[in-house]
């Protein structure tokens, strides 16, 4: 539970210090980006603080990557 609130609180104190700079600036295309990583961020940090088991990223890559691989081993042997 602490670990929840500690991810939350982090979240916030980051928006609360770096928001308001990205918005008094003008960059609205980036404070939409900057808040929308910052929240899938907290979001993943509160997963992981539940044990909630998270795929990994590297799976999704070898299974795009496979094919190109296994073909380009066919042709170069």
């Amino acid at each position: 539970m602490w670990m929840i609130a500690a991810n939350i609180l982090s979240g916030v104190m980051i928006a609360m210090v770096e928001g308001p700079r990205l918005i008094r600036a003008g960059e609205i295309r980036q404070s939409i980006f900057f808040f929308t990583l910052l929240g899938c961020g907290v979001i993943l940090g509160i997963l992981l603080s539940l044990r909630i088991p998270l795929p990994n990223p590297l799976d999704g890559i070898t299974v795009l990557h496979k094919p190109i691989s296994e073909m380009l081993n066919r042709v170069l042997k």
